[in-house]
């Protein structure tokens, strides 16, 4: 099954989030992906010029960008996440396999408990929907690759990036992960400009034909981060900050007239076997020491 993960930069301007989001959307059906999943507050970030309360609850603004998605999905035959809670989602695939997705928000990567709790339920494959600081951009990989491998399962993060008005801005680095804990997919991050990385999209090929993982160190410098944890200075990989493997791919929405620097799509393919494979081989949860850690809710 092929998914996409969609990157882009919610402003205070509801109408182009939603112009963004159905070209996306259209962009992504065309390439054969069956669901596509957004970050959290993708129909608006709102700025400092939004002073009530009542304003951001705003509920025919929701329900227009709903609305909007809806109708994408419906015109272009394709499931859409954006932001939400529920258990478990099941999605037939076109070749005739049934998924099923854990759907969680940002946050909740940090708590494990909920990611057993889904893959009790079934869960194979993981959405959660993001809008990561990049001041804590430290735990965003090793968050991800954690949950994967703690659940045998894929792990699809997207995420909000770049600058959304002067007061905030977002990670980027949407990744998918497989249950071994290897990207798939892994788009720019602003972390990567700002700890001296050019913007510029390239890839650093390796001799496996893969990309070079811009979380490699090589050198330190001087970042004005105030919150990563080694004093101001941080490791930093060499340009290049998309990483692929061999099932992953990816679309530059830079271009694009409501897109802009860091708007990327990221697609990758799902497989089932690799999952079911991986829990047989390495039956962890058939192994459960609940004597000492007690028995997975739900299970």
């Amino acid at each position: 099954m092929k998914v996409a993960i969609a990157q882009i930069t919610s402003i205070p301007n509801p109408e182009r989030n939603l112009r963004l989001c159905r070209t996306i959307i259209q962009k992504a059906a065309a390439q054969g992906a069956e669901l596509v999943a957004f970050p959290e507050s993708s129909d608006v970030i709102f700025g400092p010029g939004c002073e009530s309360e009542d304003e951001r609850k705003e509920l025919k603004r929701t329900k227009a960008f709903i609305d909007g998605m809806g109708l994408a999905a419906k015109e272009n035959g394709v499931w859409v996440v954006f932001g939400c809670h529920m258990p478990v989602l099941k999605v037939k695939s076109r070749d005739g396999e049934t998924w099923h997705f854990g759907i969680t928000i940002c946050y909740d990567i940090r708590y494990p408990q909920l990611f057993s709790y889904l893959r009790a339920r079934g869960a194979e494959a993981y959405i959660v929907s993001t809008a990561w600081f990049p001041t804590t951009r430290r735990h965003w990989d090793p968050l991800l690759t954690a949950r994967a491998i703690d659940n045998q399962a894929y792990m699809i993060a997207p995420c909000q990036a770049g600058k959304h008005h002067e007061e905030r801005e977002s990670l980027g680095a949407s990744a998918v992960v497989d249950p071994w804990g290897d990207k798939v997919v892994r788009l720019p991050s602003i972390a990567d400009r700002k700890d001296g990385q050019k913007k510029n999209g390239k890839q650093v090929p390796m001799s496996n034909g893969r990309t070079k993982s811009p979380n490699a160190p090589t050198s330190e410098t001087a970042t004005d981060y105030a919150h990563n944890g080694d004093g101001g200075k941080t490791l930093h990989a060499p340009s290049g900050d998309v990483e692929l493997g061999s099932d992953g791919s990816w679309e530059d929405l830079g271009e694009e007239d409501d897109g802009g620097e860091g708007c990327a799509i990221g697609y990758a393919i799902l497989r089932k076997d690799k999952v079911e494979d991986l829990r047989k081989m390495v039956p962890i949860w058939d192994n459960l020491r609940t004597e000492l850690y007690g028995k997975p809710e739900g299970r």
